[in-house]
């Protein structure tokens, strides 16, 4: 391929992912407006979810929608079963309310009315994180393989974090280099600002739906560059004067109970910055984020020990959102399933 065949490649490359951004964005929008419409228009007769993937290539779940003009306009039943039990199913009844406040119109699942209590409690007198924190999704490169290497060199001076290097509370650990200065980059955040800022927390941007746990995150204290397969989190420019201590909002984060949370709204392998910024994050006072911080820092300081701590993490957390010892059993077998 001559010289010029591979720019008019890359141009007609980057061309196609510009396109595919904007028609993502756009579905996006539609699939917000649908969810609107039909709830606002009370057009569900019911719907059924199917437990499990349908599919071996499916990466979401499996749903049928019965719709009609001549709906009750009080609510829908629902349910979730396998495709052969539908016939035999329980079907619960929901009100059009429960989803006319959630800000994305999301038809979640049903778990019983004592996980609907606990909702509330999360929810009363939380902040959603996108008020306290921008959330940033990492750059695309041309090609990773173009400018991307595995050994530091003049050439490739500056480490990049993949989504792959991120584990629940462990130190960042540097595989691979390249030269913001010299790369193409053609997506995600080019903000030199937003990876340079320290201390900030960084959470996978996919996981696959397998896995029981749904966030994962760390800390970046040295202003690293991340790839599209990280969310970057900084300080918002708010008139609000909320003061967050960093390692305290990462222990929010990373808790079983946001765990539980996520999970119960969202069945995607991609952790958006339009869902992550639901999460209802408590603003304590001074003194108990810095007994909360203490322990994620006493984490990163104590690699290997770290079960006896998660689970100190936990217990406040639970306290902090005023959960009681019934319900954290509810959270637990949500969050672990």
């Amino acid at each position: 391929m001559s010289a010029s065949e591979k720019t008019l490649y890359h141009c007609y490359r980057k061309l196609c992912i510009l396109i595919y951004r904007k028609l993502c964005i756009v579905i996006y929008r539609l699939h917000f407006k649908l969810r609107k419409y039909i709830i606002l228009k009370r057009l569900i007769n019911s719907i059924i979810v199917f437990d499990g993937l349908v599919f071996d290539e499916a990466n979401v779940d499996t749903a049928i929608l019965e719709l009609s003009t001549n709906s009750d306009p009080k609510g829908f039943y629902w349910t979730k079963t396998i495709p052969n039990n539908i016939d035999s199913t329980e079907f619960h009844f929901r009100t059009y309310s429960q989803f006319e406040s959630e800000t994305r119109y999301e038809i979640f699942e049903y778990r019983g009315p004592e996980w609907e209590n606990i909702k509330t409690k999360l929810v009363k007198d939380s902040i959603p994180l996108k008020e306290l924190r921008k959330i940033s999704l990492g750059m695309k490169l041309r090609e990773n393989d173009e400018f991307i290497r595995t050994n530091q060199s003049a050439d490739y001076p500056d480490p990049i974090i993949f989504g792959k290097d991120i584990g629940l509370y462990k130190p960042l650990k540097y595989e691979r280099y390249f030269s913001w200065i010299n790369s193409i980059k053609i997506g995600g955040t080019q903000s030199i600002k937003v990876y340079k800022h320290k201390p900030k927390i960084l959470i996978q941007a996919i996981r696959n739906l397998s896995l029981s746990r749904r966030i994962v995150g760390t800390m970046d204290s040295e202003g690293v560059f991340f790839i599209g397969t990280v969310n970057g989190l900084t300080p918002v420019n708010s008139k609000k004067d909320f003061i967050i201590n960093e390692y305290y909002l990462l222990a929010i984060i990373n808790s079983t109970l946001m765990n539980a949370y996520f999970k119960s709204k969202y069945t995607t392998i991609s952790l958006t910055s339009a869902f992550l910024g639901e999460l209802p994050i408590k603003v304590a006072d001074k003194e108990v984020q810095e007994n909360i911080a203490k322990l994620v820092i006493d984490i990163f300081n104590n690699q290997g020990a770290e079960e006896e701590l998660l689970k100190t993490i936990d217990k406040s957390i639970y306290r902090l959102y005023g959960i009681k010892e019934s319900e954290i059993k509810i959270i637990e077998e949500i969050s672990l399933n």
